[in-house]
């Protein structure tokens, strides 16, 4: 009730006419921030200036604390602004919070005195680094634009262009130079709407340029300055989304409208050349390039200094522009100019490229093979120069096509400049293929790609993603291919299994069998020379993929496969990996595709286990393989111990394994948690943590284990030998979460596992076990009520747990705060909801779960009970204010009818909206 008095007592001061003794009065309410902003929101005599000043509220350290005073002067501009501005000359370095509203105040100065105050908003917005100070400003300028002189509208320009953008980084990226300048849609749009006046300023292409070489130098490539990344936007034309997004890309297109508008001037054109030319990025040269072509009017001596120049000949970041301005103006050329270029390409080669520079790097290279290179680096030039080129070097051009093949249609079209390459054999090459033919590109040397650096890394990886389109329209090549995968490269073969294993028929019998057969003769190889670990990794993959769609294949197909499962599991040198042992070992099983053997091993065994069971007449063949393989794993286990990965992966399969055969499931259990090897224990506890499902059996045939990493590594009173990362305690929290509802632990049971947790967990896993109790629930539709009673007593357990006293408060509120949860689904008995919301919302920040709109709709219903919470909620916790709409239709049907007995707690509810700064709208329902 009180702050509702006091604003009524302000709003009676602010309609006498002001006095000394008025702002007096008013400057004793600024105590509180949210009067303070309420008062400054609503002066609009501009007497009150005098007198607010005399109090000192404009000195820079008020502005500093209180920028809401700001908004006064705002109001005050336009009737008072020399005394306005003298306010603002004194003001050196506002803060952040203070930046914006500066901001909003010069905007409604006159023209002249913005201008005398260039200097310090150049100065407060360098210094600021609040994204609302940006904004401001781009308000401001498209204000003023229209009144600013030409060169105070440039520095303000500049100052916008260049005011700390947002940046991204990608720490990972040993090219990528950090941080990376990002364009947002304000920007984009006002330089877009701007444009007609932008563009009539004489010195803005110069600007454009500055700013553009800022951020080239910020995005530029490491170990080269000059080289910018724009050198991957594949055309300087092309309209790209992604491109856009920086602000380098979107003042390229500036500069490219530019071009366009000065096109049919040929002096424009040049002057605008030599400033580019000033600038020595990458980037620059393009322009320049893209600038003459775009000419209408030819400047020839400026075309012949380009194609000549050695930086554009030997630089294959600029070929689209050089090949693009060759093709147009090359041919109109003069004879004499056109032998300049000629001399050029002749002798280009040669200034970048020595026989030492290769040998450097290939050291068996010979003059011969220089000079190969040399002439492939010519033919690839003369095709630059377009079509129709005089004698002789049409001449030279055709002795070359007969050594070199004719150009693709991506050379002719498209010079390439970003990542990635092309095969120069295209998919109806492959189409006139027979099957014979296609092996045989597949064991030699792949074809050659569009690009000129032409590494045989690129040539193989075009070819693949070539077969891999041709695959997709005729699968049924694979089961031929597959018959010669002797022939084949590896590279390719793991191309094909690869399509294998996304392809929906693949788990029909003959590929099923193909791919049996093909991993047998892969591990007869491998036994042999090592070759193709990759590929057996694929095959078992495959299998495992296609037997987890429930495929029952014909029995001599299940013996087969327990067969190769034998194999599969004697290759020793396919167990160990020690150069990954330093990593997640299953990451390393999920992304190391030569590791893929492993589970899919296991999927063989649980699934022939199983599969099996229902066969009738099972061959003997097929269960003396089941039981071998099961008795290799065993050994595995016990001799490979190092070999964390194939932990983790019968960790990632335990619970079958455990189900589907009890005897021998002990047996691996004890081997498998033998703590006196901690790596490979940990590896298939924390990887049966983190990714199997919780089954009652497992946990019965688990419980020790439960205990031991709850009393033993929680608590950390020996050296832990399981993880007990935060990530890792709260996939144990999930886990008795579930056990707990299903009522198999209980914080009082024999085991002591819920209460070790309690005690020895971290505080955010204790934060996890509560809301993932909350976050669970919420899920699901028809919940038990003994479950949702166990939850219940549990959380009054849990606040009553006796910790430490001086862990006992940060240990119960990590826990309690994830109430939100728990009272958001609706599910709990709404009486102990509420008691309990009451109970933890002065200890702090409740998460966020939809709580509000919990309490909108339980206010709907019964006002009486759901109002005294909600008060409470708006004294304790933070909302935005568009949240405080909803109750407005609910208070105006409350205070509309006769609920007199409602209204003490209607008084209650708008005097705590008061306090959060919700004043005028909510006033009107007070008594």
């Amino acid at each position: 009730m009180e702050m509702f008095k006091q604003v009524t007592e302000i709003d009676l001061i602010l309609t006498e006419t002001p006095t000394l003794d008025l702002a007096q009065k008013l400057k004793n309410y600024t105590a509180f921030p949210v009067l303070e902003s309420y008062i400054f929101s609503k002066l609009r005599h501009e007497g009150w200036l005098d007198y607010l000043y005399a109090l000192k509220f404009y000195d820079e350290p008020q502005i500093h604390d209180f920028p809401e005073r700001l908004e006064y002067l705002r109001t005050a501009a336009s009737s008072r602004p020399y005394d306005v501005f003298s306010i603002l000359q004194n003001i050196s370095e506002p803060t952040s919070k203070s930046i914006w509203r500066l901001l909003q105040v010069c905007q409604e100065l006159p023209t002249d005195l913005v201008q005398s105050l260039r200097t310090k908003i150049t100065t407060w917005v360098n210094k600021c680094s609040d994204p609302a100070a940006y904004n401001a400003l781009e308000t401001f300028l498209g204000e003023k634009i229209l009144h600013l002189e030409d060169s105070h509208l440039i520095e303000f320009l500049r100052l916008y262009l260049t005011v700390k953008p947002h940046f991204s980084s990608f720490s990972n990226d040993y090219h990528t130079a950090e941080p990376r300048p990002m364009a947002g849609h304000s920007y984009i749009y006002f330089l877009h709407n701007q444009r007609e006046i932008l563009n009539s300023i004489q010195d803005y292409p110069l600007l454009l340029m500055d700013v553009l070489e800022t951020c080239a130098s910020i995005r530029s490539m490491r170990g080269n300055e000059n080289v910018h990344y724009s050198v991957y936007f594949k055309t300087l034309t092309a309209r790209d989304p992604i491109r856009r997004s920086y602000m380098d890309g979107v003042l390229i297109e500036e500069l490219l409208h530019v071009f366009g508008l000065h096109k049919e001037n040929p002096q424009k054109v040049r002057t605008l050349w030599e400033e580019l030319a000033k600038k020595p990025a990458v980037i620059f040269r393009r322009l320049r390039l893209h600038l003459l072509t775009l000419s209408n009017t030819p400047l020839k001596d400026l075309i012949v200094q380009e194609l000549k120049d050695p930086q554009n000949l030997l630089d294959y970041f600029v070929e689209r522009e050089y090949q693009t301005l060759a093709e147009k103006h090359f041919s109109g050329l003069s004879r004499n100019e056109q032998f300049t270029v000629w001399d050029a390409l002749e002798h280009g080669y040669f200034l970048g490229h020595t026989l030492k520079y290769y040998q450097d790097r290939k050291p068996n290279w010979t003059a011969d093979d220089l000079e190969k290179d040399h002439e492939e680096w010519l033919y690839h030039q003369l095709l630059k120069l377009g079509p129709d080129l005089p004698e002789p070097w049409e001449a030279r051009r055709a002795q070359l096509q007969e050594v070199f093949g004719p150009p693709t249609s991506a050379q002719e079209q498209e010079v390439q400049v970003e990542y990635g390459v092309e095969s120069s054999l295209t998919l109806q090459d492959l189409r006139e293929m027979t099957v014979p033919q296609v092996v045989d590109l597949l064991k030699g040397e792949p074809p050659r790609t569009t690009n000129r650096m032409n590494f045989r890394s690129d040539r193989i990886e075009a070819l693949k993603q070539r077969l891999a389109e041709y695959l997709k329209e005729q699968p049924q090549l694979v089961l031929e291919l597959m018959e010669d995968f002797k022939s084949i490269q590896g590279e390719y073969l793991f191309t094909i299994l690869w399509f294998l294993r996304e392809f929906e028929g693949a788990n029909t019998s003959p590929y099923l069998e193909k791919v049996v057969l093909l991993l047998k003769r892969l591990l007869e190889e491998h036994a042999h020379t090592g070759l193709h670990a990759n590929s057996i990794g694929m095959s078992c993959d495959i299998l495992e993929n296609i037997l987890r769609k429930s495929l029952v294949p014909p029995v001599d197909v299940l013996a087969d496969i327990g067969e190769v499962l034998v194999e599969v599991l004697q290759q020793r040198s396919l167990l160990v990996d020690s150069s990954i042992a330093e990593y997640d070992p299953h990451a390393v099983l999920t992304n190391t595709i030569n590791n893929n053997w492993g589970k899919a091993a296991l999927a063989l065994v649980i699934w022939l286990e199983t599969t099996s069971r229902n066969v009738q007449d099972r061959p003997e063949r097929l269960s003396i393989n089941l039981e071998s393989a099961k008795q290799f794993l065993l050994h595995h286990l016990s001799s490979y111990r190092e070999s964390t990965v194939l932990y983790a992966a019968v960790g990632f399969r335990l619970p079958w394994l455990l189900h589907m055969d009890a005897v021998w499931g002990e047996q691996l259990k004890h081997i498998l948690f033998n703590r006196d090897y901690p790596s490979s224990s940990e590896a298939a506890w924390v990887t049966y943590l983190v990714w199997c499902k919780v089954y009652n059996d497992t946990f019965r045939n688990l419980s020790e284990q439960y205990q031991i990493y709850a009393k033993v590594d929680l608590a950390g009173t020996t050296p832990t030998i399981w993880s007990k990362h935060d990530s890792i305690q709260k996939d144990f929290a999930e886990h008795l979460a579930l056990l707990l509802g299903r009522g198999l632990t209980s914080l009082n049971a024999p085991d002591g596992i819920l209460e070790a947790f309690l005690s020895n967990s971290s505080v955010e896993a204790l934060s996890h076990l509560s809301s993932f109790i909350g976050r669970s629930i919420s899920n699901e539709d028809d919940i038990p009520e003994e479950v949702l009673k166990r939850f219940q007593t549990f959380w009054d357990q849990v606040l009553a747990f006796d910790w430490p006293a001086d862990v006992l408060e940060e240990r119960r509120n990590a826990f309690a705060l994830q109430f939100s949860w728990w009272f958001s689904n609706n599910k709990f008995e709404e009486q102990w909801s509420l008691n309990q919301m009451m109970k933890v919302m002065p200890w702090g920040k409740l998460a966020d779960a939809f709580v509000w709109e919990r309490l909108i709709s339980g206010l709907q219903a019964a006002p009486a009970s759901w109002m005294p919470v909600l008060i409470t909620y708006l004294r304790t916790q933070s909302i935005f204010a568009f949240q405080t709409r909803e109750l407005h239709p609910i208070l105006e049907g409350l205070t509309s009818t006769n609920t007199s007995n409602l209204q003490p707690l209607i008084d209650d509810l708008v005097d705590a909206l008061f306090q959060l700064g919700q004043i005028d709208g909510f006033r009107k329902y007070h008594s």
